[in-house]
């Protein structure tokens, strides 16, 4: 769970990054829309449009939806899963996404520890790498901006951790191997 400080200095909070990135990325008159990746189940098509209709629901949207309601019209919830290649999209949102997508935010991530270590790799590392691989596809890519819900240099003994990338002593296409 995330505290989130709006620009009246009130706390809001939101379970996962994605929800205040989604917030505060709608409110800037550049951003087109968002494409909320919902992971799928067999009951999907039942669930996206309730999805959207949740979004006006969820505390941290109140006040977008109080003062710009139609800016909650640039979300767009798609079915998808990010363990899968090409995400587990259909082809009509791989190909919206290939064509209009420039930044990415890969929010997604599973820090249930209890779950068995290929459960994890897989929705950790191979969701990563399957983000990459699409985010490779797309015409107009600009960015990718990752985000880790789980502390991610635990190994490191260094205090306090610098703003910067911490290099593996192994390629983390390692991690992937072990699934095979």
């Amino acid at each position: 769970m995330y505290s989130i400080k709006s620009e009246r200095g009130e706390k809001k909070t939101a379970k996962g990054v994605a929800r205040s990135v989604v917030e505060r990325n709608v409110r800037h008159e550049d951003y087109r829309r968002c494409r909320k990746e919902l992971k799928s189940t067999r009951e999907i098509q039942h669930r996206i449009p309730s999805e959207n209709h949740k979004l006006k629901t969820v505390k941290i949207f109140e006040k977008l939806n109080k003062e710009s309601p139609e800016l909650l019209g640039k979300v767009l919830v798609i079915s998808g899963d990010a363990s899968l290649l090409n995400l587990g999209m259909n082809e009509d949102d791989k190909h919206l996404l290939l064509k209009e997508v420039s930044i990415v935010f890969h929010c997604a991530a599973a820090v249930n520890f209890k779950k068995p270590l290929e459960f994890l790799l897989i929705n950790n590392a191979l969701s990563l790498s399957n983000v990459i691989e699409l985010c490779r596809k797309m015409r107009k890519f600009e960015v990718l901006v990752y985000t880790s819900t789980a502390y991610s240099n635990s190994n490191h003994l260094i205090f306090p951790l610098k703003e910067e990338v911490y290099r593996l002593s192994f390629h983390a296409r390692q991690f992937l191997d072990v699934l095979k």
